[in-house]
């Protein structure tokens, strides 16, 4: 089978579905699939021999931000983004002879049963969050067959869209994320400039809005002997930073920024077992506060409160 991963960012950020994508494509070609990654023009590349990765122009969301009326448009901002990529990418999609093109988000809806209309691939949606914007119900109807990786996604999607995706759980690889002793030596490391801390929170993942890390950070008010690592970065890192010193608890929150791969899944193996892993995403995540034991490593978890 011929399939097209198409995703804007698989190609420019790093973040949860970017490497869900390179995994995804990885894992395809050995299963004797042929894989082309279509993403915007960016660095980020991800090892994935046998992978075509195929890249194009698009006008950033911070561009369409800078009007007045798409300055809090979050979803409209992201919409126009993933439009103007699809300008340069519909011919590909329509004669690149793929069988199936996977998207990530439904802001990739009309472009890709556009290129299905005029002879191009079926169209899988894969659901990793909310991502909902004006017009996509009556697109979502069109698509060939849609995934979620969470129930809790599925049931969200299902009562926007009114059809629950068929839940395929993300895989992770287990010669990465495994049991290994705890390394005392790594936490001493990072809790050096606070003598008094007992507790350490762990939190991963992109510096975004809805990650939750604001609520993480605030929290430290009331936990005197708790320190906050936050590994990952985002366009969130100055206002999160801001915050930390304004709530008087910056000397206990530390920025790791991006580790790579290897790196991350080694430094939080060896966290002692007295640590927490932090999971404050607000209820628009697509796993939002039920954890995969690969991702929290067996560690005790600390959750925001909600309703939902």
């Amino acid at each position: 089978m011929n399939v097209a991963l198409y995703n804007l960012t698989t190609t420019t950020k790093i973040g949860g579905v970017e490497h869900f994508v390179w995994d995804l494509s990885r894992e395809l070609v050995s299963r004797d699939h042929q894989v082309t990654i279509i993403g915007g023009v960016g660095t980020h590349r991800e090892p994935a021999p046998g992978v075509r990765v195929l890249t194009f122009p698009f006008v950033s969301r911070r561009f369409w931000q800078s009007f007045p009326l798409l300055r809090r448009a979050y979803a409209e901002a992201k919409l126009l983004e993933r439009l103007t990529l699809a300008i340069p990418a519909l011919p590909e999609l329509v004669r690149g002879g793929y069988d199936v093109a996977h998207i990530q988000k439904p802001y990739d809806l009309a472009p890709t049963l556009l290129a299905r209309r005029m002879g191009g691939p079926r169209v899988v949606l894969g659901c990793h969050g909310e991502d909902f914007y004006g017009g996509d119900r009556l697109l979502s109807r069109c698509v060939d067959a849609a995934v979620s990786c969470s129930h809790f996604n599925a049931r969200t999607v299902a009562a926007r869209y009114g059809f629950e995706p068929r839940v395929i759980f993300n895989g992770f690889d287990p010669t990465l994320f495994r049991p290994l002793p705890p390394d005392p030596s790594w936490r001493q490391s990072h809790e050096s400039h606070e003598r008094n801390i007992r507790h350490c929170l762990l939190s991963v993942g992109r510096l975004m809005p809805w990650k939750g890390i604001d609520v993480a950070i605030r929290a430290l008010a009331d936990l005197p002997r708790a320190a906050l690592l936050v590994a990952g970065d985002g366009e969130e890192r100055p206002r999160l930073e801001r915050l930390a010193a304004a709530t008087g608890v910056a000397g206990r929150v530390r920025f790791l920024g991006v580790l790579p791969r290897g790196c991350f899944h080694r430094s939080t193996a060896r966290l002692t077992c007295c640590w927490q892993r932090a999971l404050p995403a607000r209820p628009s995540e697509s796993v939002w506060s039920r954890p995969r034991p690969a991702d929290c490593r067996w560690l005790p978890l600390a959750s925001e409160a909600s309703q939902r």
